[in-house]
């Protein structure tokens, strides 16, 4: 009779530990409170893989603009939290390290050894998704300055920027953060991709309209011209933006290089259907013009 009970309570173990976990991983992880200075505080270290090229002259001016002024809560994203400064001209990107980096009371608490693989496993997962994050952001930054608006990235703590600056959370609460301690880009800001085809539309500027789409093909053929993939998985109304008339990548954490031309092509076939589908719902009027686009680009 014993025995039984045994083979009992080792299968409630097994079935009842990965849902503590889970729980456990919902309370650490999901952002129940907003924004807070202690979840893009991380205690990475140093890494070479992360330094980035000198800036030249005019983007230094440029960060030093930038640099020099307050911003506001402008929206929570999968991977990072996004502010905008005071004359609405940049954006600056915290990472979401609470959630991004392994927790580290996982090495440490007991479990049964029959699930020390799926901990270790989920730690591995971790530290890759960050690693890929951060190498998608320098990769950005160095091959897609401009199809991006990638300003500055800062992946390695510092010393030499010595800038605190004032941040306004969605709450209106005031953090001083000290911009030498913390992992962050800086992106100019664009027009999102709504706004720009909203002001088209109230100005019935189908030229424009046209224009920009022509944008979004051009950015995705010099983009794959460079070997780079998109891994993101974000719709066209989200994915892109606009600084003046060229066409711009908002997200910074999905690209790697690639050799494989098939993926690439497969790729940019994707956001031809998507961009078709889009033009189709919301601008008809634009859709004969737009195939011929696509057959000259093809």
């Amino acid at each position: 009779m014993k025995k039984p009970k045994s083979h009992l309570w080792k299968i409630l173990i097994f079935v009842i530990w990965p849902l503590i976990l889970f729980g456990l991983g919902l309370f650490y992880c999901v952002d129940l409170s907003g924004f807070s200075v202690g979840k893009i505080k991380s205690p990475l270290q140093y890494n070479e893989e992360w330094e980035a090229h000198i800036l030249n002259k005019e983007d230094q001016n440029l960060l030093q603009t930038a640099l020099s002024q307050d911003y506001f809560f402008l929206g929570n994203g999968v991977t990072s939290y996004s502010f905008v400064s005071n004359d609405q001209n940049y954006i600056i990107k915290f990472f979401k390290m609470r959630h991004l980096l392994p927790k580290n009371w996982l090495n440490y608490i007991p479990i049964p050894k029959i699930l020390d693989n799926y901990r270790f496993e989920k730690i591995d997962k971790r530290n890759l998704k960050l690693f890929d994050i951060f190498a998608s952001c320098k990769l950005a930054f160095e091959e897609l300055h401009e199809e991006t608006g990638l300003l500055f990235i800062h992946l390695n703590k510092t010393r030499d920027l010595k800038k605190k600056i004032k941040f306004i959370d969605q709450e209106g609460k005031s953090h001083l953060i000290d911009l030498d301690a913390m992992e962050f880009v800086i992106q100019k800001k664009a027009i999102p991709f709504a706004e720009k085809f909203k002001r088209f539309k109230e100005k019935n500027d189908i030229q424009g309209a046209q224009k920009a789409l022509q944008s979004i093909l051009y950015l995705a053929l010099e983009r794959s011209s460079k070997r780079i993939l998109n891994k993101s998985t974000d719709d066209i109304t989200s994915g892109y933006g606009f600084i003046g008339n060229s066409c711009v990548h908002l997200n910074v954490a999905g690209f790697c290089k690639t050799t494989n031309i098939q993926s690439l092509e497969v790729e940019f076939l994707k956001t031809s259907d998507k961009l078709k589908e889009w033009v189709h719902d919301h601008y008809p009027e634009l859709e004969d013009s737009f195939e011929q686009d696509l057959e000259e680009f093809f």
